[in-house]
């Protein structure tokens, strides 16, 4: 058994080692995890619980362990004009919804458990092929559609499309409701805020939100009555849909392509940017909270920089999808996880990585067993020392340290193999 005693000026330390103040720990899936592809373009959950990915080879359910590829009906290869700007979105009884460009709009069966065409809009078309840019589910679940010759509505039960505003010489990307009358819908050029009649008779209203400059609007988001309005080079702005004063975040966000915004539900603004990774805002003061990349590195950081969608599910986890590296998942609910691991060469990290015991003593400090020897990491300053660690030469009689204690007088006891008493 070995003694350890405590006393002032008693160890000498070589090098500083920093670890971050605060670092939250990712999840990540990969093609390793059973992803089809690495390029994952968008993310929804249903009302059964299963986590769905659109990929560059098709879609995924993940249920949390596993993940099962579904193929669509109809089409033999996956295109590269399609899926990247497809929609997959949930209606209001959380059965899950596909749109493709090129018309088709499928349903997920649970019932046959596969994919099947609801609507295509060649059907409806007589002229040239329309062009499916978004779709959306409103409060009362009605299906909105955002075609290359306008804004429409389709009636799920008759089977009918119903033109709601056309936009001449602009293409809608994306559609949001305010609330029973009021919708906002982004073009290539900027945002419309569409109002509903209230009264038999009354007409539909367009107004243009005159924003500072032309802008094509590649994402929105509503926020209490706050909106978020991402664009394709010019950062992001917000409308106050009450006051109507608008304000551009260009000061936080770079002028870069927004490709979605979402709110998480301990109000923060969540903007996810094709290169620059992932902002968090407050959503009352719209400062930044947290900026995430793909530089942070492994578990700190999220998986690419070219963020495609994000989910917030109903316990507030991040799930992010990039379009190059998988997808990163970030539980707040989660401790954050610090690696102690042994680095070759660096007296400041741990003897080795196989840790039979650890002992955090009287003074808070953390004193780890391997099979190497001890380490001792100073916590309040942050260093390490190491004590019983074996010669190069000696390797053979390197000591394993199975036991760890400290007595009243703060002498830390040690006991295992070859630790020579």
């Amino acid at each position: 058994m070995i003694t350890f005693f405590r006393t002032a000026g008693w160890i000498t330390l070589l090098l500083l080692f920093t670890l971050p103040n605060h670092a939250e720990s990712f999840r990540h899936i990969y093609t390793d995890n059973g992803l089809s592809s690495r390029r994952v373009y968008q993310v929804e959950k249903d009302g059964t619980g299963f986590v769905w990915f659109l990929t560059s080879m098709g879609i995924d359910r993940f249920d949390g362990t596993e993940i099962r590829h579904y193929p669509l009906a109809g089409i033999k290869e996956v295109k590269e004009n399609v899926l990247p700007f497809s929609v997959m979105t949930c209606d209001t009884n959380q059965g899950l919804w596909l749109s493709l460009r090129n018309g088709k709009v499928y349903s997920y069966s649970q019932e046959k458990d596969e994919f099947l065409l609801s609507i295509d809009l060649n059907e409806y078309s007589s002229g040239s092929d329309p062009v499916l840019n978004h779709i959306y589910f409103d409060h009362t679940n009605t299906l909105w559609l955002a075609i290359s010759s306008g804004l429409y509505t389709f009636d799920l039960e008759n089977r009918r499309l119903y033109l709601v505003e056309q936009f001449s010489d602009e293409t809608v990307h994306t559609i949001t409701q305010l609330n029973e009358f009021c919708y906002f819908a982004g073009t290539n050029q900027q945002v419309y805020q569409i109002t509903l009649p209230e009264k038999p008779g009354e007409e539909i209203t367009k107004k243009k939100i005159d924003l500072p400059l032309p802008v094509k609007v590649e994402s929105m988001c509503l926020h209490d009555t706050v909106l978020y309005i991402g664009t394709f080079s010019h950062s992001a702005y917000l409308l106050d849909t009450h006051s109507g004063h608008i304000r551009s975040l260009a000061q936080v966000i770079p002028q870069v392509l927004v490709r979605t915004i979402k709110a998480s539900k301990d109000h923060q603004i969540l903007i996810g940017t094709d290169g620059s990774g992932l902002y968090c805002l407050d959503a009352s003061s719209h400062q930044l909270i947290k900026r995430y990349s793909s530089h942070d590195g492994g578990i700190h950081g999220i998986s690419g920089n070219t963020i495609s969608d994000l989910l917030v599910d109903e316990r507030n986890r991040f799930w992010i999808s990039t379009s190059t590296n998988g997808v990163s998942i970030l539980d707040p609910h989660t401790p954050d996880i610090r690696w102690k691991r042994n680095e070759s060469g660096n007296n400041q990290s741990l003897l080795s990585d196989h840790v039979n015991v650890i002992l955090e003593d009287s003074d808070g400090d953390m004193w780890y067993g391997t099979n190497h020897g001890i380490s001792l990491h100073l916590t309040k300053e942050n260093r390490w020392t190491h004590f019983l660690q074996s010669h190069p030469d000696e390797i053979d009689q390197t000591p394993v340290i199975l036991a760890l204690c400290e007595d009243h007088e703060k002498n830390i006891w040690a006991g295992g193999f070859g630790t020579g008493g």
